[in-house]
């Protein structure tokens, strides 16, 4: 399918493509390496490891766009700063999404730093999750990665987990209004901003190989209604360093 609408905008001899997320991006490459066509991307958690740039100051080839950078880390460490009783991290992830993949590594690391048990599942279906959360033992908190075979579902397993009175933390920004306790991550209206700059350098003729990989503003956000539903208070002097703040 996205082979398919690549080929057609290409046919349609398209000034400029914008992919969104690491998987379309790496199919457009593909598709435009024998091309003179332009690709901005946004947002990809790591454009270099991906082989999708030769490195963030040279792209090379007819790429560039906004990176998403590795938020895991400090996105982990504010759930525990959160709930600062949590000893378990529970995380669902599809092993057939690249992008979920690309997410474990990272987590890894951040877990044996901020010594907390990370409780990886592979999943295929959101009913599995589901079966999951609701047995949770006490003092596991959820940690969502991006999960594109079952974002659909995604809101559903948010709200099974608020239901649980567990905690939940997620790399995707949108998920703040749908109930997850605190994003630390790009803003896509900021990162909207950044794309649109870029194309507007490269439809003036500026080569995307000039152009540096940018990388997103991070957000902190907390929603203080899944904080009240799950029983959770939430300091003051941690509000204030909040971004956004879902009342």
């Amino acid at each position: 399918m996205i082979d398919a609408e690549i080929q057609s905008m290409l046919t349609q001899n398209v000034d400029l493509l914008f992919t969104l997320g690491a998987l379309p991006t790496a199919r457009a490459k593909q598709a435009v390496e024998s091309t003179n066509t332009p690709v901005v991307f946004a947002p990809v958690i790591d454009p270099v490891g991906q082989g999708i740039v030769e490195s963030l100051l040279h792209p090379r080839g007819n790429l560039t766009g906004v990176q998403r950078g590795n938020t895991i880390p400090k996105s982990l460490e504010w759930l525990l700063t959160l709930v600062p009783g949590t000893t378990r991290i529970y995380v669902p992830y599809c092993p057939e999404d690249e992008v979920s993949v690309a997410s474990i590594a990272p987590l890894r690391e951040a877990a044996a730093t901020l010594k907390v048990e990370l409780v990886l599942d592979e999943v295929s279906s959101s009913e599995e999750v589901t079966t999951a959360i609701e047995t949770l033992p006490e003092s596991t908190a959820i940690f969502f990665v991006p999960m594109p075979s079952l974002e659909p579902r995604v809101n559903e397993l948010i709200e099974t987990a608020t239901e649980c009175k567990i905690a939940t933390a997620s790399l995707e920004p949108y998920h703040l209004e749908t109930g997850v306790l605190v994003t630390n991550d790009i803003n896509l209206f900021s990162i909207g901003k950044q794309v649109a700059r870029l194309a507007d350098q490269v439809l003036r003729g500026v080569a995307p190989a000039d152009l540096p990989v940018e990388t997103g503003e991070i957000f902190l956000g907390i929603n203080l209604k899944t904080a009240k539903a799950i029983g959770l208070y939430i300091p003051d002097e941690i509000l204030e360093q909040a971004d956004i703040i879902i009342r």
